[in-house]
């Protein structure tokens, strides 16, 4: 254990003598561990001692002047100065912020009211706390109060990521502040999505959320495509992933299927009989009758059909008027195919006696009216 320093304090002030000093592990009786008295016969005499008479030529508070000396040449003795150190510190000064009490009142830069308000700054209310202000929420102050900045021009105090120091990212705001959203952070498409973040914002149907789908265009913005996207092999206008065979130019969408090839010729995932326009219809006419409407008869249908007409012998099919044919296939779908299989009469009534497919009435009443693919078996019949 080391010795301590101990000082003799004869005149019991709480200050000993400095050349008194005696090394020792415990102090002896009177001695204590402060050497800074200047005069250790007189209890008046130590470090903090008043001196507030300014005609008294001692030294009480031991700082090597008297209370009547102005030791800062300021005009203000040091027994009514409370900085005799200071030439701009005594009871006229003006108060600055400076972190001193300048006139000496007790009162410190904001704390005082007589602040020289020149020499304080402007603080900005920062409710977003990003280091910027509103510029006409200005406050002035020596010290910063809580909440403020000493930077203005934030145009969104609400957020944070907005203010003149920001950098301007893919959000629609104008993070920078300087009053302009760049183009590429508007949606011009009108998808939801800003140009930066979009592929084509000129396309609606086009954006991150989209799903990708067989067209050749990206539509996820994701930077891949589907297999066979990007490719058509026969060249008949189809793409790989939309074409059920690529390497058949005769095969796709647009195809019209052909019944006996056992080919999905136009890409329904239907093949030859599956096709509605491959399964046959049968229409027997066994009675002899006025006009013949296909159309009508099979219930006016909206798909292509096959119809296989049987006129039975001795069966007459007769025009009802002059304007009409005795048999029409008008109304049957395109790509329909009609076959006839004629073992009686087919009479048009004051027609030329043909089959005609100019419309009815073109040449008065003619026996068929032919607007689809038609076959006749007129082997045994007549027309």
């Amino acid at each position: 254990m080391d010795a301590t320093a101990w000082y003799l304090d004869s005149d019991a002030d709480g200050y000993g003598a400095p050349d008194s000093e005696v090394l020792a592990c415990e102090p002896q009786e009177g001695m204590i561990e402060d050497g800074t008295d200047c005069n250790d016969q007189d209890a008046d005499y130590h470090p903090g001692a008043v001196e507030d008479d300014c005609t008294d030529p001692n030294d009480y508070n031991c700082d090597g002047s008297v209370g009547r000396v102005d030791l800062d040449g300021d005009g203000f003795a040091a027994c009514e100065d409370c900085d005799d150190t200071a030439v701009n510190v005594n009871s006229d000064a003006q108060e600055v912020c400076d972190g001193i009490d300048n006139d000496c009142d007790f009162l410190v830069d904001d704390a005082d009211a007589s602040l020289d308000v020149s020499t304080a700054s402007s603080w900005y209310i920062d409710s977003d706390l990003d280091g910027y202000g509103v510029s006409d929420t200005a406050v002035t102050a020596c010290s910063a109060p809580v909440g403020t900045t000493s930077m203005d021009g934030d145009c969104d105090d609400a957020e944070p990521l907005v203010n003149p120091g920001a950098v301007e990212s893919c959000d629609g705001l104008d993070n920078d502040c300087d009053g302009v959203v760049p183009v590429a952070e508007l949606d011009g498409d009108g998808d939801g999505f800003l140009s930066c973040e979009d592929c084509d914002d000129t396309d609606p149907a086009i954006n991150p959320s989209a799903v990708e789908v067989c067209d050749g265009v990206e539509n996820n913005c994701d930077g891949l495509f589907l297999t066979g996207e990007l490719t058509d092999q026969d060249l008949d206008g189809y793409l790989s992933c939309d074409d059920c065979d690529d390497a058949d130019s005769a095969v796709n969408a647009a195809a019209v299927e052909d019944c006996s090839d056992g080919i999905d010729n136009d890409c329904d995932g239907l093949v030859d009989g599956q096709q509605p326009a491959c399964q046959v219809s049968t229409v027997d006419i066994t009675t002899s009758s006025g006009t013949v409407d296909l159309a009508s008869t099979l219930g006016n249908p909206s798909a292509p059909v096959a119809v296989l007409v049987t006129i039975f012998p001795g069966v007459t099919v007769q025009s009802s008027s002059t304007s009409t044919p005795a048999l029409t296939t008008a109304g049957l779908p395109t790509g329909s195919t009609v076959e006839v299989l004629n073992q009686g009469t087919i009479h048009g009534r004051g027609g030329n006696g043909a089959c005609d497919n100019q419309g009815a009435g073109g040449h008065g009443g003619d026996a068929i009216l032919v607007t689809v693919d038609v076959t006749i078996d007129n082997a045994s019949g007549f027309i």
